[in-house]
């Protein structure tokens, strides 16, 4: 058995060898090669399957319409985020308006009473016998013209959504009676001219609408 397995040694060894030899010179020169041609790196990535092409879409917010920021800061109370919104419109004038149409109306008056009383707010803004910014009508003081002004609720007055958005109307422009001249309402006569009333028929009151008494002062 040694003699067979010394003869079989001598026989096949050194072609081993030379195979072992050939197989790592190839190696050695398979790796030069790779290093002087590197493969890009989209040959190596995987396969692609189905779900690699599926585009995931991320809703965009619909952009705030700063008119409706505005509104919605008043209904909420949210003093600091309203003064900070721009949308032609001063917030406390806003605030302020709405709050005199939420007060002054009765519970059950129809849109275009809440918005007259506005309105003639507005007008006496304009007006040469009155204030001329809303705060200034609200609170003028002699004669007292707005007493809601000066009870210790006013101040946590909430308006609703829909006396809010009646007021952004009137301070953009929009206007249900259209005479500047109307600068009085109240629930007696007065001025010139009764140009309109209401009655609230839950209270029992009516309303007047008049204009001023000194119609030269607005020609």
């Amino acid at each position: 058995m040694k003699k067979r397995r010394t003869k079989w040694t001598r026989k096949y060894l050194p072609s081993v060898l030379f195979l072992l030899l050939c197989a790592g010179i190839c190696f050695v020169i398979g790796r030069v090669i790779a290093s002087l041609f590197p493969v890009p790196e989209a040959a190596l990535e995987p396969e692609p399957t189905p779900e690699s092409h599926m585009i995931i879409i991320t809703p965009t917010p619909a952009p705030i319409d700063p008119e409706e920021a505005m509104i919605q800061a008043v209904v909420a109370g949210d003093h600091e985020t309203g003064m900070k919104i721009e949308c032609g419109v001063d917030y406390y004038d806003l605030l302020n308006l709405s709050r005199i149409m939420t007060v002054e109306p009765g519970p059950g008056w129809p849109p275009w009473a809440i918005m007259a009383v506005g309105e003639v707010v507005l007008n006496r803004c304009k007006s040469p016998e009155f204030p001329d910014t809303i705060w200034g009508v609200l609170s003028q003081w002699d004669p007292v013209q707005y007493e809601p002004v000066y009870q210790n609720s006013w101040v946590d007055i909430r308006p609703n959504e829909q006396t809010v958005r009646l007021a952004m109307k009137l301070l953009q422009g929009e206007r249900v009676l259209n005479n500047s001249q109307i600068v009085f309402q109240a629930l007696f006569p007065q001025g010139s001219e009764t140009i309109i009333t209401y009655t609230d028929t839950d209270l029992g009151t009516t309303t007047y609408f008049c204009t001023t008494s000194y119609p030269e002062l607005y020609e």
